[in-house]
């Protein structure tokens, strides 16, 4: 989905916004990628954060992504030691 619609849809859904008509609205890329595209852990290293370009694609919001992927970060870290891995497995799939 297109993000103008998805941003007319937000729109839409806001009582005290949804009579406004919305001129122009533009939209910048942001850098996401996907776990295909740039793995988030290879070997014993593991990408957080913005470095791991966690973000929300609609408003370019990292901080969530930031402190929730430094909450999982550890547990993988400790898993890999606890079961003797060479790398860092199941990291990207976590939610």
């Amino acid at each position: 989905m297109k993000l103008k619609t998805r941003f007319d849809r937000i729109v839409a859904s806001v009582d005290y916004v949804a009579e406004i008509r919305v001129e122009k609205a533009c939209f910048y890329p942001l850098p996401t990628v996907s776990s295909d595209d740039l793995p988030y852990s290879k070997g014993r290293v593991l990408l957080v954060g913005h470095a791991a370009n966690l973000m929300d694609p609609m408003m370019g919001e990292g901080i969530y992504y930031a402190i929730r992927s430094g909450q999982i970060a550890p547990e993988a870290i400790v898993k890999a030691i606890k079961e003797d891995e060479k790398g860092i497995s199941g990291y990207h799939r976590r939610p």
